[in-house]
Order: structure tokens, then C-alpha cells, then sequence
């Protein structure tokens, strides 16, 4: 008999742990690790939606809460779009396992002290979309998810001459371009890089007048399992050139930050370490590159990634919000409700 229940992350990490490593399908946003690092930069709780058949765990979602003293608001996962769909594991009657984890979230809608329920789908194998109207959610946002398809290779030649027949002529050329001005790239867990990362990325973001990620944030980012995070940093002598900080989970590869120093963004240090890192990726047998959201209203952020081989992922946000929400200031619910998403901000 199908069953739900939803019971918090730490009272389960044994069980979640033993759930994730059945699924083929899940994300570094899924990952333990993940969801206990962006629930203390969130101060929210994460609990695990449960969907089992007497004992065994048939079904997983994450749900992140906070709590405001009045209201609250549940999100799949929080923090900059990250993905959380519902994981099934092995082969199981996927729409009595969606409907029961759907009528479990239209409880949590019920309550009167909900303000609002935000479920992001996973980029390229989607599962309970088609069943949230059992919970009274609906479609109210799309991204459009941008991925590159690894290819497989046994030297870093081989890997090189991969990656290089995947993107566009103007790509090839600024790969060229960034291979020539002799940046020395490595893998680094240095204080020094990290807070380079930082500082840089804060500059970059409050340029164009976008969210930064605090240092704070960065901390506890730098917390995660080294196999998790990766950061590489592109020097020229002793002078910082740049750095990319990616995650690694399963077969992905999650381009996470990337900064540069001005001085040499011209030189495309950008790309210099981008072509570095997937080189190693697809010598680790990865084989998703994912770019992440881009919003329509970013076409050259699109036109780049494209550059790379990215094909397009529609992923979707589902949602619901009690009366009144959809009508209120998206500032004051971002100062009520940080890194989480309550309605639609377009």
C-alpha cells in the first residue's frame, strides 16, 4: 500500500542516502550535502517528502520551508533556481506514486499559515509536473536550460579536439584566442582563491545590478565534500586572471560561478578555464555540462552557452499561493522570505 509521509532531513540521512544512491536520475541538488549546505545559508528547514510501499522508499522529494513568525512558504529547493523534482526509484507505478506525493503537498497547500508552494522540475527527465493539479498547483514560470552533451575520450587531446568539435566557429575562435595568452590554470582550495571568487564576483554582480552570493555563502559552499566542489583559478605569473568554481554530482558537471579580472576578460579567460574544466569532466566520464537557466530576456548569456554545444532543457516552475500574494511587492517577499522563490518575479 502507498503511503506518505514527510519527516525532517536529519531524522532520515541514513535512508535518503540509501534512496539517492538507487536513483539514476538525481542531481547535486538533490545530494545530502546540498540540501544541509543551502539550508543553513537559507536559515530554512528541509524536510523529505516520503512516498514508500510498506517499507521501502519508492519516491523522494526534497521541500525546504521558512517560517516568518506568521506564514510560511515551501520551496522544492531554493537558492538561484536549483532543481527539485520528485525522484522515483526503480520501476514503479509512476502515476500512484506522483498522485500520492501530490496530495500530500495539496495538505500542505491547505494550510491556512502556507503562503505559497514553489516546485521546480529536473531538466531533462521531468516526473510529477503532470500530476501537481492534485495539489492545486500550476504552471507559473519557465527557464530555459541550457546542457552540453559530453562526449567520451581517453587523453586530454582527444578530450580537447571533443569539446572543440561541439561548438560554433566564433566559440573555436575565442578558445584559440584564450589558449594563447599562457594563463596556468589549476585546481585550487586556497583562502586567497576563494576570496578572489568572492570579491569578484560581487564586483561583476553589482555592476549590472544583480544578487550577489555572499562570502558567507561562499563559505559554506567551500564546506561541501572537495568532490562536490571543484574551484579552478587561471593565473598569469602571479597575478590572478580568474576562476570557476563548478559542483560535481553523478554524471553532471554544475557551471556554478565564474569571475574574472577585468584586465583580462578581453583575453577570454572566461573560456580559457570553461574549455579546461570540461576537458577534465569528460576525462572523469561526465557526461552532462549543465549551464543552468537562462531567462528570454538574456540572449547573449543564450547565444554563448549555445556557443559551447548547449541544446535547449525547458524546465518549469509549478506553484500556488494564497490570495492576495501574487498581488504583493516582490521586494518585501524577498526581505520576508530570502532565496526563495514565492511568486513570479518577472
Amino acid at each position: 500500500m502507498i503511503a506518505t509521509r514527510i519527516s525532517p532531513l536529519h531524522e532520515v540521512r541514513i535512508e535518503y542516502d540509501r534512496f539517492l544512491a538507487r536513483c539514476e536520475n538525481s542531481l547535486v541538488y538533490h545530494s545530502r550535502p546540498y540540501l544541509e549546505a543551502i539550508s543553513s545559508i537559507s536559515s530554512s528547514n528541509v524536510d523529505i517528502l516520503i512516498v514508500q510501499d510498506q517499507s521501502c522508499w519508492s519516491a523522494a522529494m526534497p521541500l525546504f520551508s521558512l517560517y516568518d513568525g506568521d506564514h510560511y512558504v515551501v520551496n522544492s529547493s531554493p537558492y538561484f533556481g536549483s532543481h527539485g523534482d520528485l525522484l522515483i526509484a526503480g520501476a514503479q507505478n509512476k502515476a500512484a506514486v506522483c498522485v500520492a506525493a501530490s496530495r500530500a503537498l495539496a495538505d500542505i497547500a491547505s494550510d491556512r499559515r502556507c503562503l505559497s508552494i514553489n516546485i521546480v522540475s529536473h531538466p531533462t527527465d521531468p516526473v510529477i509536473g503532470d500530476y501537481l493539479s492534485e495539489a492545486g498547483l500550476s504552471q507559473w514560470d519557465v527557464r530555459t536550460g541550457q546542457i552540453s552533451r559530453l562526449r567520451t575520450a581517453l587523453t586530454r587531446d582527444e578530450a580537447e579536439i571533443s569539446i572543440m568539435n561541439n561548438c560554433s566557429q566564433k566559440t573555436r575562435n575565442i578558445i584559440r584566442k584564450s589558449n594563447s595568452q599562457g594563463f596556468d590554470i589549476t585546481l585550487s582550495d586556497s583562502h586567497v582563491d576563494w576570496s578572489n571568487l568572492y570579491n569578484y564576483h560581487r564586483v561583476s554582480m553589482q555592476s549590472i545590478g544583480g544578487k550577489y552570493k555572499t562570502e558567507s555563502e561562499f563559505n559554506v559552499l567551500r564546506s561541501l565534500p572537495a568532490e562536490m566542489r571543484r574551484l579552478h583559478v587561471a593565473y598569469r605569473g602571479e597575478e590572478f586572471c580568474g576562476a570557476l568554481l563548478t559542483l560535481w554530482y553523478n554524471e553532471w558537471v554544475e557551471y556554478f560561478t565564474p569571475v574574472s579580472h577585468p584586465d583580462f576578460r578581453n583575453l577570454q579567460v572566461g573560456s580559457a578555464l570553461i574549455a579546461h574544466v570540461m576537458a577534465e569532466a569528460i576525462l572523469d566520464r561526465k557526461e552532462y555540462w549543465n549551464w543552468g537557466g537562462t531567462w528570454s530576456t538574456q540572449t547573449g548569456v543564450y547565444h554563448f552557452k549555445a556557443g559551447w554545444g548547449a541544446s535547449d532543457h525547458k524546465y518549469v516552475y509549478y506553484g500556488t499561493a494564497k490570495p492576495g500574494v501574487l498581488d504583493s511587492d516582490p521586494q518585501a517577499l524577498l526581505a520576508r522570505f530570502p532565496y526563495f522563490y514565492v511568486r513570479p518575479f518577472g
